[in-house]
């Protein structure tokens, strides 16, 4: 479950992402010990990875603290992996549903 989960997020963040800006004018920061596949499909889409606390594209792992509200309302992009008190700052909070996907089709 936990892969298709993250297959989603890195799909709606790709899109998202593209379709903002010219690709080429962002750059990225992944926190949190798992990187999964972050670097790689943020690169694929022509950002660039940075360690500065600038970056325009943050994503963040289950379990992450910080204020990252600023940052979004300048402008940043935080996409949120799992559970986290960062999530919750946002309002976003676990529930028991589920949701199944069975396909997910790029038009």
């Amino acid at each position: 479950m936990h892969s298709l989960a993250s297959r989603l997020l890195l799909l709606i963040a790709a899109g998202l992402v593209s379709g903002l800006c010219p690709a080429a004018s962002f750059s990225f920061q992944v926190l949190g010990a798992d990187r999964g596949s972050w670097s790689e499909l943020l690169e694929s889409i022509g950002l660039t990875e940075t360690k500065q606390a600038t970056a325009d594209v943050i994503v963040l792992g289950a379990g992450s603290t910080g204020d990252y509200r600023a940052r979004v309302e300048r402008g940043a992009i935080v996409i949120l992996e799992g559970e986290s008190p960062v999530a919750a700052s946002f309002g976003i909070r676990p529930t028991s549903k589920q949701l199944t996907i069975h396909s997910i089709v790029d038009a």
